[in-house]
């Protein structure tokens, strides 16, 4: 039998591969932080430069129209995205032309969050806007999806004794389940600064708890506006 001579060629592209193959593996591999009240929370590292991505999962006893419409009212967001102490509404789309909330956006908005002293507390501009996916067979909606990334506003000047964030990212995501919504939340974000470690571990794990927590205690005592709902409901979906 001839033998195949394997040049070192061969073995630097394998290793690369391989490297490539496990580099991937990684960046989508979910690391469990805790469990408590029903909700897991995870990580997962998107970057070499320690970016990372965090993400609190569990139920809330409501459906997706009560819990969005606890998040599009931006008076509430203190009352539920853990940590946010001022939520300032710049700019609204979705009473203008409600049918746009699923296709571009629905508001700007600023907000701040608190960090223990001596830290100086972090603020940013974020745009938000609505993504719904139906099922292709019933038509019937399968998942609702709540994003806002940071923008540049030049209606909102930096503040001295703040830092903006130089990257915001977040993500709601709802899922009815029966007479329950599966919530999905994800926040990727850069504070900007120096962040101690053990400040930055806490807050990461504390966000996405809280938050769902926070939003399940607005859901179920109807803290959302009447108005606020019947409007959601009556937006075309796409």
């Amino acid at each position: 039998m001839r033998q195949t001579k394997t040049s070192p060629l061969h073995f630097l592209i394998g290793g690369i591969l391989s490297l490539l193959g496990h580099e991937l593996a990684s960046a989508n591999t979910w690391e469990v932080l805790q469990k408590r009240d029903g909700i897991e929370v995870t990580r997962r590292e998107l970057s070499e430069d320690g970016l990372y991505q965090f993400r609190g999962l569990g139920y809330i006893q409501g459906s997706w129209q009560e819990i969005l419409a606890v998040v599009v009212d931006i008076k509430l967001q203190r009352k539920w995205v853990h940590g946010c102490v001022e939520a300032t509404l710049i700019e609204e789309n979705i009473s203008k032309a409600p049918s746009l909330a699923f296709k571009e956006y629905f508001g700007i908005s600023y907000g701040v969050q608190d960090l223990p002293w001596p830290l100086a507390d972090r603020d940013y501009v974020i745009k938000s806007g609505l993504k719904v996916l139906k099922h292709p067979q019933t038509s019937l909606v399968s998942k609702v999806r709540f994003e806002a990334r940071n923008v540049t506003d030049a209606r909102v000047k930096e503040k001295a004794d703040r830092v903006r964030m130089p990257h915001l990212e977040m993500i709601l995501e709802m899922t009815p389940v029966g007479g329950r919504t599966l919530v999905d939340f994800r926040v990727t974000a850069d504070p900007g600064g120096h962040i101690p470690k053990w400040v930055a571990d806490l807050v990461s794990k504390d966000i996405p708890h809280y938050t769902i927590v926070q939003l399940r205690q607005l859901v179920a005592r109807k803290a959302y506006q009447a108005k606020a709902l019947a409007q959601i409901q009556e937006i075309p979906l796409p």
